[in-house]
């Protein structure tokens, strides 16, 4: 009897324990309704993941426009990244003016245009470790290596490197082959993320003889660092002339209206149509805005930032550097004012001249993007009685 009783027993636990396992056929509709709740929520997480970078880096942007701007309050108004200003010391290092290429160049800078180093290793962004070799500071300044899962390089100072951005930039081969460059520390790394407005920090003369009276004997900036080369000099005249007072890059001479004077941008430097990668300048230097400025989106011949094209795998390159808005939208991208603030834009409402440029200059109207030119070409051509000659209208 005992024995009858167990034996039921246990067949009727075994029949609970057949009951309550799932079917294969229920297996599967449960994962097929797992796969479509991720379908749907899928655009939901990455749009929002998409917005979180964009502000971090709108964030990250005006920590170092107030950084900026702390420079320019504590050097009576010197801009900061203007080769006449943080990188003077640079400028007047006889070794790194030797060909251009030198290793352990004075100065927190690595190039004439670079406000990153300026900033960074001046204290404004903490206590961040400093090297006497220009190839360490480049690896500290924007990484190293792959970017991490959450989008900074490896050595990157975390307020320098914007979370969107997940590209890797290479050393132009031509800047690292000679004078004992090659073999040194210089090697692909995360792109830089931020770029500065390149025409508000040359020096308003071009001639090539000109020395600024803080000059050495030893001092090696000439057009293209200090000062402009011709070939943009006829794109762009600065005010004041290239005789007399001249332009000087200070902040109170950027604009009227400092909110609608650009700082800084997101972007990818150096492109150009039918490259295979985008790369970036490593020799002392810089010159035209080495891997830290560029001219800005306005001018049709010489931003390489912010140019219209393919590289060579097909990647349209404004989406390189305006990295939201997803892959099939407008590329939009986070841009900073002189007065610190900033805004998310499409790339086409950023080619508008007057926002690169300080007030007062003469721009050309043939640089000027074909699709916008028309908005200038009925404007009084003041800048010829300005003496920037003919073609010119000057920017507000």
């Amino acid at each position: 009897m005992n024995a009858n009783t167990n034996t039921h027993g246990c067949h009727a636990l075994s029949k609970r324990q057949r009951g309550a396992a799932f079917t294969l056929v229920e297996l599967l509709v449960v994962i097929s309704i797992i796969a479509l709740l991720m379908g749907l929520l899928a655009p939901a997480l990455a749009s929002a993941r998409g917005a979180a970078r964009m502000s971090v880096s709108m964030s990250q942007m005006r920590q170092i426009a107030i950084a900026g701007q702390a420079w320019a309050t504590e050097r009576n108004g010197e801009l900061v990244g203007a080769p006449g200003s943080s990188a003077k010391t640079l400028l007047n290092d006889p070794n790194a003016g030797n060909g251009g290429q030198a290793i352990n160049a004075r100065g927190d800078a690595t190039q004439p245009f670079d406000w990153a180093g300026a900033l960074t290793f001046g204290g404004f962004f903490g206590d961040v470790k400093y090297s006497k070799r220009r190839d360490d500071r480049f690896a500290m300044l924007n990484g190293v290596g792959q970017p991490d899962s959450l989008g900074g390089g490896t050595g990157a100072v975390s307020v320098l490197s914007n979370p969107g951005n997940r590209l890797i930039s290479y050393p132009y081969l031509d800047s690292i082959r000679f004078n004992g460059i090659e073999g040194t520390a210089f090697q692909p790394q995360q792109a830089f993320s931020y770029l500065t407005a390149r025409e508000f920090l040359w020096d308003g003369y071009h001639q090539s003889g000109y020395r600024p009276s803080w000059a050495r004997a030893g001092f090696w900036g000439g057009p293209g660092t200090l000062t402009m080369t011709s070939a943009i000099a006829g794109d762009l005249a600065l005010p004041g002339g290239n005789q007399g007072s001249g332009y000087l890059p200070r902040i109170e001479r950027v604009g009227t209206n400092t909110s609608r004077k650009i700082f800084m941008a997101e972007g990818a430097r150096f492109q150009a149509a039918g490259n295979d990668a985008i790369d970036h300048d490593v020799s002392v230097s810089g010159t035209f805005g080495g891997s830290f400025s560029d001219t800005g989106a306005w001018n049709v011949r010489f931003t390489r930032a912010w140019p219209f094209g393919f590289l060579s795998n097909g990647q349209e390159m404004i989406r390189n550097s305006f990295v939201h808005g997803g892959r099939k939208g407008e590329p939009k991208g986070n841009v900073c004012y002189y007065d610190t603030h900033v805004e998310l834009q499409a790339a086409n409402d950023i080619r508008a001249p007057e926002l690169w440029v300080p007030s007062g200059s003469g721009v050309k109207l043939a640089a000027i993007w074909e699709d916008i030119r028309s908005r200038y070409e009925d404007l009084p051509q003041t800048g010829a009685l300005a003496g920037f000659g003919f073609g010119y209208v000057t920017m507000p």
